[in-house]
């Protein structure tokens, strides 16, 4: 979850305060099921299988991906995102993992302000939805990181043939999940449908 900027927004989100009192109600719950574990497992598996070891979450809510991530596998995870109590429940989560670093920022500032950094993968997850023009911000992050793969999760609705055109696609997955909804959830033209269909890409830069 990040707060895009109203420039690249397609769809405008809440503000953080906002964010962050529905992150306390569980608004989000369904993230963490048991159902959606099967995305981010996924994600860690394209990271393992194509030896990525330094690896940019953007977004990265509870950064379940890195649940998936063995100790020793990886060098450096980094999560970023603008919901405070997201952050601080992963800070404690992986206290163990010094490999792991969260971040608060909004994630069109990420690759203007980390240029000293470098990442092998850039995770996507539930991003590009709210984003008008999807290729131009991924751009910006090749850009910034030189990633070797970008992974995006996202609804199987949105529309990716920019990336799939400009990009290679080594891996795409299909969802269609079962877990509950929130009847709140943020556009109230969402079906539970919609919600619980997703896609995985694996992109290769």
């Amino acid at each position: 979850m990040s707060n895009p900027s109203p420039s690249v927004s397609d769809r405008p989100l809440p503000s953080v305060a906002e964010l962050d009192a529905w992150y306390g109600g569980e608004h989000y719950a369904y993230l963490d099921s048991t159902q959606a574990m099967s995305l981010y497992k996924t994600v860690a598996n394209a990271a393992l299988r194509f030896g990525c070891r330094r690896i940019l979450d953007v977004g990265c809510y509870h950064a379940h991906p890195l649940r998936f991530l063995p100790p020793g596998s990886i060098e450096a995870y980094t999560g970023v995102d603008v919901c405070s109590p997201a952050l601080q429940r992963d800070r404690l989560l992986y206290a163990d993992r010094p490999e792991a670093d969260f971040l608060y920022g909004d994630w069109n500032d990420i690759p203007h302000k980390n240029k000293e950094k470098s990442f092998c993968m850039i995770y996507f997850g539930g991003v590009l939805y709210y984003i008008t023009d999807r290729l131009s911000f991924i751009s910006s992050f090749i850009h910034a990181f030189s990633p070797r793969f970008v992974v995006v999760q996202d609804l199987a609705s949105t529309d990716l043939t920019s990336l799939t055109t400009a990009l290679r696609l080594r891996e795409r997955h299909w969802f269609d999940m079962d877990f509950q909804v929130d009847e709140s959830e943020w556009d109230a033209g969402w079906d539970h449908t919609t919600i619980r269909e997703r896609q995985i890409l694996v992109l290769q830069t």
